[in-house]
């Protein structure tokens, strides 16, 4: 299975947040995230999730850009339940960010692949994103 979507990222406020990610009782994300009037790409990866453990940066870069971001992302379900994330800015030309991650299922419905959007600050004014 493989999932691609185009996300145009307006942030506006220091942690705004949004990616792709699969989860269970761990999970891993691809994602921008803004912080310091610049936008990076990273890999986050929470294991052991279901417990309240920490999340980690695992891999990052700058992207380059003003106001508006736009970037496809792309995770990949490999054989035996392991995951690799992707990323292109131009649509064709997709490259690896950080290490597979190998899923495990979720305690009702098995894993899930989802997106998200989050702010740091409850304002009517912050950034937007749209996924296509």
């Amino acid at each position: 299975m493989k999932l691609t979507s185009r996300f145009v990222f307006r942030p506006s406020y220091n942690g705004d947040r949004t990616g792709m990610l699969m989860m269970g009782t761990d999970y891993s994300t691809i994602e921008m995230v803004y912080e310091n009037d610049a936008v990076t790409l990273r890999r986050v990866l929470c294991l052991k999730a279901d417990k309240g453990s920490e999340e980690e940066v695992c891999a990052s870069i700058p992207l380059a850009g003003k106001d508006v971001y736009t970037v496809w992302l792309r995770v990949e379900v490999l054989k035996g339940a392991v995951c690799r994330f992707s990323y292109s800015l131009d649509s064709k030309k997709f490259k690896v960010l950080g290490d597979d991650f190998e899923m495990k299922a979720g305690k009702w419905i098995g894993a899930k692949v989802g997106f998200f959007a989050t702010a740091k600050i409850q304002k009517n004014d912050g950034g937007s994103v749209d996924i296509y």
